[in-house]
């Protein structure tokens, strides 16, 4: 009986130890070339939302897949190639990137291609308000890698 009392009350301060201790909070963002300042939480959201929600991701940290075009004054993300094709530069938004990660501007595995990208986001509408909001200091961007589907049509039920 002895034994089943102290095995009680160590599990009870065990608990009570587990209670009081902090969570962990697992860090879900990857730096990119040894960023290692990099820890915040982030946002993956849609252009889709953060175009029509502007206010709501004001200033917060986000992550978005999407075409990047790369280019002088029109550096910018798109939902779609098509819609940098086209001009359609609303469905996009402005890309700033920190004055440190420059060098990415010269990377040409990342132009015209799907990316993922994190940094801040800000209503402004970029250069010349030519866009429906902008990506600030540029913290992670890689190749987003394109999964082959299959039409539903030829799906198996």
């Amino acid at each position: 009986m002895k034994v089943l009392n102290r095995i009680t009350i160590c599990l009870l301060l065990l608990t009570f130890a587990a209670c009081k201790s902090k969570p962990i909070q697992a860090d879900l963002t990857k730096p990119f070339h040894g960023d290692s300042t990099h820890h915040s939480i982030v946002n993956e959201v849609s252009l889709i939302t953060l175009i029509a929600n502007p206010d709501r991701y004001n200033g917060k940290q986000v992550r978005v897949i999407g075409y990047l075009n790369l280019e002088f004054e029109a550096n910018s993300i798109y939902l779609h190639e098509d819609d940098y094709r086209q001009s359609i530069d609303k469905n996009g938004l402005w890309i700033e990137f920190k004055p440190d990660s420059t060098h990415l501007l010269e990377k040409a595995e990342y132009n015209h291609h799907y990316v993922l990208m994190e940094g801040t986001f800000s209503k402004t509408t970029g250069h010349m308000n030519g866009w429906s909001g902008s990506i600030e200091n540029v913290t992670r961007l890689e190749n987003h890698t394109q999964v082959t589907r299959s039409p539903i049509s030829n799906r198996k039920r």
